[in-house]
């Protein structure tokens, strides 16, 4: 997605620079030349009547339209007498002077000198005459933006992405590669020389990592009855390490899917690293299925994706003469790894950080509580908006939480999602005005830009409290986590304390 936008940046600002050397340095010059030809033509069919003695109605009537506003010729005496012009135009101080053009067309007015045997000739000509800009200036802008559009299509077939991608690829994406790593497990470290026909293969498994995701999006109707999602669900919690995510999820999907020996394997540095026994995959055995069908050792890889890089693979062992169904295992490695898991896998040290500092407090302070607010449908509307929308909304609700609560310790853990802490020594004076802040909707429009003019947004928020306990920060937080799936379930727009 970057590398597709980078490129429509740079082939614009390509176009846009062509497109003005093009028009200055080609058309204008070519306008010019083709105006002056046709002034041209003009007096030579007015020198033809004055040699008659008579200027005849029918060559006046033939003269272009809004080529001109006047046209002298200079006499016998030498003096210059206007022959067609436009009485409401000329004044007595223009009437025989045509080098003092008047205030009223001063800019569109290019003075244009020619001679026609002893007969000297003046003419206004219009500069901004419309079919020459027509002919020179707006068809040759059409014409490049025909191009333009055809290499923007090619950009889009080339660098496309999969359309079957939701809002979770979108995240990981971003930052550096650091950020962007699921786990820091002790790789080894030493550079891979890849070989023409590892690289051939590894361009094959992304060929059909690609094609994989794109075929298999229907699942069964017993996936979708019957597999424990709320299980994986209630599995997100702010503290639970990423391996220790992905090693549960696997259990529960394990007994569902009833594959044999499943391992996961992520991307670290140049290899896949298994997360339990740290062991590195030979890439050799790689196999990936195209369908149901395949028996013995199975390969998928790991939703989301890139066409540059894979993030990891699920291993598995398939001995059943039944298939299995390879749609099911897609949308629960999608699922595992969706935007409600984003703050497990990034941002490990910031919820370090607020663990570091609702510790402290725990530690100092007699009521101290966490909340965790959630702007509703934010899923949603992370899917459907670009990131600088998000962005600037995520900037827009921060600064909106600071200047509500003054005393409160805010932590931005993901997009649209944001926890409190603080202590007090009323509790249901601070259940009511975190009540009051979420219901007044009058308080929750926010100006994006003169374009998109204001979004209204509700919140859900779930709120925990120490209550004179001896408790561990994660178990706070999971606590106001949980108030806060709750506040979900009810539909939104509401708060749950304990």
């Amino acid at each position: 997605m970057i590398a597709k936008r980078i490129t429509i940046f740079l082939l614009t600002i390509f176009f846009i620079c062509l497109y003005m050397l093009f028009i200055f340095f080609f058309q204008i010059p070519e306008m010019i030349k083709a105006q002056d030809n046709d002034a041209k033509k003009v007096l030579k069919s007015i020198y033809f009547d004055i040699q008659k003695k008579e200027i005849k109605y029918s060559t006046l009537r033939n003269l272009p339209n809004n080529l001109f506003f006047a046209i002298w010729v200079k006499n016998d005496y030498q003096k210059w007498l206007p022959i067609v012009y436009d009485r409401n135009l000329l004044t007595e101080r223009n009437l025989y002077n045509p080098n003092t053009v008047p205030n009223s067309i001063a800019i569109t007015t290019r003075i244009f000198n020619d001679k026609i045997n002893n007969f000297q000739f003046i003419i206004w000509l219009n500069k901004f005459n419309v079919n020459y800009i027509v002919k020179y200036i707006v068809l040759s802008f059409l014409f490049l933006i025909l191009i333009y559009l055809i290499l923007l299509l090619l950009i889009e077939i080339f660098l496309r992405e999969n359309p079957f991608i939701t809002e979770h690829d979108q995240y990981y994406e971003k930052g550096n590669d650091s950020e962007n790593e699921y786990i820091d497990y002790d790789a080894p470290t030493e550079k891979i020389e890849l070989s023409f026909k590892d690289k051939s293969k590894i361009e094959k498994n992304l060929n059909e990592y690609k094609n994989l995701w794109g075929k298999n999006y229907n699942i069964s109707e017993d996936f979708k009855n019957n597999f424990p999602f709320q299980k994986l669900y209630d599995l997100v919690k702010i503290g639970i390490k990423p391996e220790k995510y992905i090693l549960e999820s696997m259990d529960i999907a394990s007994i569902y899917f009833k594959w044999e020996n499943p391992k996961f394997y992520l991307s670290q540095k140049n290899y896949f690293i298994d997360i339990q026994t740290k062991d590195t995959l030979d890439e050799n055995n790689i196999i990936i299925p195209i369908n149901g069908k395949q028996k013995g050792s199975i390969f998928i890889p790991l939703y989301p994706y890139n066409i540059a890089k894979l993030y990891g693979y699920l291993h598995f062992e398939w001995n059943f003469k039944k298939e299995f169904y390879i749609s099911d295992i897609l949308f629960f490695l999608k699922y595992i790894f969706s935007e409600r898991a984003k703050f497990i896998f990034l941002n490990s040290s910031l919820i370090d950080n607020i663990i570091g500092y609702l510790k402290e407090k725990l530690e100092n302070e007699n009521e101290v509580y966490s909340a965790i607010f959630n702007v509703d449908n934010k899923d949603k509307m992370i899917l459907e908006s670009d990131d600088d929308y998000i962005d600037k909304l995520n900037s827009l609700i921060n600064n909106k939480l600071l200047s509500s609560f003054l005393n409160e310790k805010i932590f931005q853990i993901s997009q649209l999602s944001y926890i409190l802490i603080g202590n007090t020594d009323d509790k249901n004076e601070k259940i009511k005005e975190f009540q009051t802040w979420i219901k007044d909707i009058e308080n929750q429009y926010y100006s994006l830009s003169n374009d998109m003019g204001n979004i209204a947004i509700t919140f859900s928020a779930g709120i925990s409290f120490k209550n004179n306990r001896e408790l561990h920060p994660i178990a706070l937080l999971n606590e106001s986590e949980n108030n806060l799936k709750s506040a979900i379930q009810k539909g939104g727009n509401t708060l749950i304390s304990n």
